[in-house]
């Protein structure tokens, strides 16, 4: 899409920006980061999948069964692999896993070639990133990869990251500055940040790649990337993804024809975004919501507890009833993540009827009503001051 817009918009090919495909993913990007044990705290495992097994935790380094199996056996711990241990980073099972001398010679092996093969495919660009920097365009939405792809040139290379949406804040420095299209956290949320941030699964899974996860690199120049395609993953792609996608493409297409001559301010653009999610979200039908949750069928964490599938409408958790109603009143849009998942809820666990009793449409309308009040009443200073200073 922005190779199409800079083709259609530009008056000179000189300024466009050349673009690249650069494969990765968080599982590739930590691999290729990866320090000596001794010096390694596994940060993203640890802040993201801090409860895992410990043939959950040897997963993430692509061995295989029978390399796996060997580790247990040298450490002594088969019996308890697949056990979720909590906080398992701190625990003792980590511990005794590290001083397993088969574990730390693979892990070394490992390491280093990750190391090598991420090098040569990141050269194969023919880039100077040191001069130029790296400018990474993703989905989102914390910048995961980005600090992992910082890390693994060792801070020299400044990495810039623009999402389509920035609803976490880790470490952001000076050389790691990152930024969100549709809604950003940083350096605060605004109203439309929670509207927008409550469903990321259907914008994931929507603009999914035609391949597989890329699960390490590889020092073979022809297949540089090895890449996993869940088959649920691949089924749902096909089925569903591929044909939405080339819909939306051509849609794109009309749409920078049809404003080419028009002026317009991105508010404007941002606010349609804002309207379109409430509706969607509160006042969906049963077809859509059904055919979200074939979407995310495919669903497949490549890393960390490798969990597979996201049902949108399972397991919904509520707070305490008389603090729901006080973030109602005051910034409804804070509930608005709990709301969307009423209908998906009821659907999924055969009470459809009881829907026509869930107010949501007046929910709607209160929520509409709430956010032009303050957009009236209030501006960006004072929620500056809000989120900041909490007076």
């Amino acid at each position: 899409m922005f190779d199409y817009f800079q083709k259609y918009v530009s008056l000179d090919k000189k300024n466009e920006i050349k673009t690249h495909y650069f494969k990765s993913s968080r599982q590739a990007s930590m691999l290729a980061s990866l320090q000596p044990i001794e010096n390694e705290d596994f940060q993203f495992l640890r802040s993201k999948y801090p409860h895992l097994s410990l043939y959950q935790f040897l997963m993430n380094f692509n061995f295989n069964e029978e390399k796996i199996l060997e580790i247990l056996a040298d450490s002594n711990q088969n019996e308890e692999a697949s056990i979720t241990v909590e906080h398992f980073f701190d625990s003792g099972d980590f511990i005794k896993l590290k001083s397993s001398k088969v574990f730390r010679d693979y892990y070394k092996n490992y390491r280093i070639y990750q190391n090598k093969a991420y090098k040569k495919y990141v050269d194969s660009f023919g880039l100077d990133f040191e001069k130029e920097d790296m400018y990474l365009v993703d989905i989102g939405w914390g910048g995961t990869m980005q600090e992992c792809i910082f890390k693994s040139f060792q801070g020299k290379v400044n990495v810039q990251g623009y999402y389509l949406g920035l609803r976490s804040i880790y470490n952001i420095t000076e050389k790691t500055k990152r930024f969100g299209l549709n809604f950003s956290v940083y350096p605060y949320a605004t109203f439309g940040d929670h509207i927008l941030k409550s469903n990321i699964v259907l914008s994931e899974q929507l603009l999914s790649a035609p391949h597989g996860s890329v699960v390490e690199y590889s020092l073979d120049t022809s297949n540089p990337t090895v890449e996993f395609f869940y088959k649920e993953e691949e089924r749902v792609y096909n089925d569903f993804i591929k044909n939405a996608q080339a819909y939306m493409f051509e849609e794109f297409k009309t749409i920078i024809k049809q404003m080419d001559a028009i002026c317009f301010d991105q508010t404007i653009v941002q606010n349609q975004l804002i309207n379109h999610a409430l509706i969607h979200g509160l006042l969906a039908k049963k077809r859509d919501i059904i055919f979200e949750n074939k979407l995310t069928e495919g669903y497949y964490t490549n890393v960390g507890d490798f969990g597979t599938g996201r049902n949108f409408g399972k397991n919904a958790k509520v707070g305490k009833k008389r603090n729901l109603i006080k973030d109602f009143i005051i910034q409804p849009e804070k509930m608005f993540q709990h709301f969307i998942r009423i209908k998906p809820y009821l659907l999924f666990n055969n009470k459809w009827f009881f829907s026509i009793l869930v107010p949501l449409y007046p929910i709607y309308l209160y929520i509409k009503f709430n956010w032009w009040l303050r957009k009236s009443v209030l501006n960006r200073n004072f929620y500056l001051k809000y989120y900041f200073l909490r007076f």
